[in-house]
């Protein structure tokens, strides 16, 4: 009982430091106001806004990204992104974008790890053909939207492949990512 209360404690003492300190790097690029309007438009309160920023800046502080919308994460300069549902959604929207074609919510060209089975929870998504961590433990789900044919590589914690998928388009709806450490998506 009490290291889980210390964990819970640590946790949200994390969030509050991220918090503080990705607002102020945000301030500087004049992107609060943005980030402002689309709560706005989406009707968040202010503890919602609060909650998903907080969810945001841990992501900022594990990966290194840029914050380019309320719900999204800018990786390796445009290769990848990370989007996070809304408070009180189960399924990813991405509010900074056109509406474009997508598949169960991943953009054409991209694989995209959800953080929860049924494609539900927030998403890792790369375009690149680089080795890139998967950021979620437990099950979850994927999605191969690239190019027809494009094979995606499993990886373990060594970075050996151990599963390949068949090719684009595919899914998995109940995917076990507790061993993939590591995605390799073309």
């Amino acid at each position: 009982m009490l290291r889980r209360l210390l964990v819970m404690l640590a946790s949200g003492i994390f969030a509050a430091t991220a918090f503080t300190g990705t607002a102020h790097a945000a301030a500087e690029h004049g992107q609060p106001a943005l980030f402002a309007q689309q709560a706005g438009r989406l009707g968040l309160t202010t503890t919602e806004r609060q909650s998903l920023q907080s969810r945001v800046d841990v992501y900022l502080k594990r990966t290194g990204g840029t914050q380019v919308a309320l719900n999204k994460v800018s990786l390796d300069n445009g290769k990848g992104y990370i989007l996070l549902t809304l408070p009180g959604e189960r399924t990813v929207r991405d509010i900074s974008a056109a509406s474009h074609p997508s598949f169960h919510g991943c953009a054409y060209y991209f694989f995209c790890a959800f953080q929860a089975v049924s494609f539900e929870g927030d998403v890792n998504a790369w375009s690149d053909c680089d080795v890139d961590e998967i950021s979620f433990i437990g099950y979850g789900s994927w999605v191969n939207n690239q190019t027809a044919g494009t094979r995606a590589q499993f990886k373990d914690e060594s970075r050996v492949t151990r599963w390949t998928d068949s090719g684009a388009p595919t899914e998995d709806n109940s995917a076990d990512w507790n061993w993939v450490f590591f995605v390799k998506a073309c």
